[in-house]
């Protein structure tokens, strides 16, 4: 039986049979992943503590009454007027800011003081070397050439000084032995430190002023709207924070030290030095009054070259 469609071939299949003449290569499987190195992941933004200052004091400076700002303007005149009390909060919000960072730093070096043992308890060992003895005869010296019968008569910062200089010269020629496996303390670079030292005497003006405006008996508080009103007040209550993190930090760093405040203890023998000092010299010279010296002369003179 015939029918009206004819057959036609399957040409599509034949075709599909025919392999390609450059096949596209399969993509290349990613390789594990590996996570970067953490040297990499360091954030370095710091700046230096010269630059530290001048921020601070620029926005010290902004932050008092009457300050004033100087600009150009969309026609290029030169404007200058006084700040507004919201840029003033703003320059105080800097301050805030800054002040953070330094109660930061200063929970570091507590934190590196611990890890380190810079509170370890110490002995009289830890303090005294040849430098002392050192140190205490060109100090007795230095003494007798300028008159002196004691080497307490010297200034406090001159004697502070000869000590300092011979015990860097002790540590310079007795390096301090470490283990080998041993690794080396954590430090922080001097320009990587984060201390935004802000004057309190600048604290203090900061506080009065947000204070006068933010309560109604104080004479900027009636010149400001009420969104600056509390803008300082909000402000007052984030700087009481900081005190307060400041006193729990020297609670914290209080507890840590040793039972034995060494630096009390030295400025206390000092003032007893003095004390004691004074009355000898008292006792000598009611002694001498009566009775001749013996020995070097007394009152003692300098020292007198050839």
């Amino acid at each position: 039986m015939e029918t009206d469609n004819p057959v036609t071939p399957n040409t599509g299949t034949a075709a599909e049979t025919v392999p390609e003449p450059n096949p596209a290569p399969e993509p290349a499987q990613p390789p594990p992943y590996q996570p970067p190195d953490r040297s990499k992941f360091r954030l370095n933004f710091f700046v230096r503590p010269d630059i530290q200052e001048k921020l601070i004091k620029h926005h010290s400076a902004m932050a008092k009454p009457g300050a004033t700002t100087t600009y150009f303007d969309q026609d290029g005149d030169e404007v200058t007027r006084t700040l507004k009390p919201r840029e003033t909060l703003r320059h105080a919000q800097e301050l805030h800011n800054f002040s953070k960072l330094n109660l930061g730093q200063q929970k570091l070096d507590a934190a590196l003081a611990q890890q380190n043992g810079e509170n370890k308890p110490k002995s009289l060992n830890d303090f005294v070397n040849e430098s002392v003895g050192t140190a205490a005869d060109r100090l007795l010296q230095e003494a007798y050439s300028q008159g002196l019968e004691f080497v307490a008569e010297l200034p406090d910062e001159r004697v502070a000084q000869v000590y300092y200089e011979e015990k860097q010269k002790y540590d310079a020629e007795h390096p301090e032995k470490t283990d080998r496996c041993q690794k080396k303390p954590f430090a922080i670079a001097p320009e990587q430190r984060n201390d935004w030292i802000i004057p309190q005497e600048t604290q203090n003006e900061l506080m009065d002023r947000l204070v006068d405006m933010a309560l109604p008996d104080g004479a900027e508080y009636q010149r400001i709207k009420p969104r600056a009103r509390l803008m300082a007040s909000r402000l007052i209550g984030r700087f009481c924070r900081l005190g307060q993190q400041q006193q729990f930090l020297d609670l914290r760093v209080h507890g840590q030290k040793p039972e034995i405040d060494w630096e009390e203890a030295a400025r206390e023998l000092h003032e007893l030095n003095k004390k004691a000092l004074e009355a000898r010299r008292k006792t000598l010279e009611e002694f001498y009054k009566t009775h001749p010296r013996q020995g070097r002369q007394w009152p003692p003179r300098p020292n007198q070259e050839n």
